[in-house]
């Protein structure tokens, strides 16, 4: 192929062993009974520029 152009296109995808289905986040939610886990309050982030 030469003094040809050509386009390429690459495809970039995480796999997974054979038998294992990817599991839904959904599934997980309140899976953790302890009273104590809790999310600690956060520091104000700064204003990020805008997408263009």
């Amino acid at each position: 192929m030469r003094d040809t152009d050509i386009e390429v296109v690459i495809v970039y995808q995480t796999t997974l062993p054979k038998g294992v289905e990817a599991a839904s986040v959904s599934r997980f939610y309140g899976c953790i009974q302890d009273d104590s886990f809790i999310r600690h309050p956060q520091n104000e982030q700064a204003e990020g520029e805008p997408l263009e």
